[in-house]
C-alpha cells in the first residue's frame, strides 16, 4: 500500500525534503513518547476525525 506522502510526492504536490522532514519529526515525536511514556495528541489527526464525524452526521 502506498502512503499518502508517497502519493503526494509522486503527484508533485510536495517536495522530497518536506516528506523527509515530516518523517524525521514523526520519529522524534515517537522517541519522546517512548521516553516519557505519554502519548501526545496529534491536533491535525484530531481535527480530521472531528471533521469526518461531522460529515457522517
Amino acid at each position: 500500500m502506498v502512503s499518502m506522502q508517497e502519493q503526494f510526492l509522486k503527484a508533485g504536490l510536495v517536495a522530497k525534503n518536506k516528506v523527509k522532514q515530516a518523517n524525521q519529526d514523526k520519529s522524534k515525536q515517537k522517541k519522546v513518547e517512548r521516553r516519557t511514556g505519554m502519548h501526545s495528541v496529534d491536533e491535525v489527526r484530531l481535527a480530521a476525525l472531528e471533521t469526518q464525524q461531522s460529515f457522517n452526521l
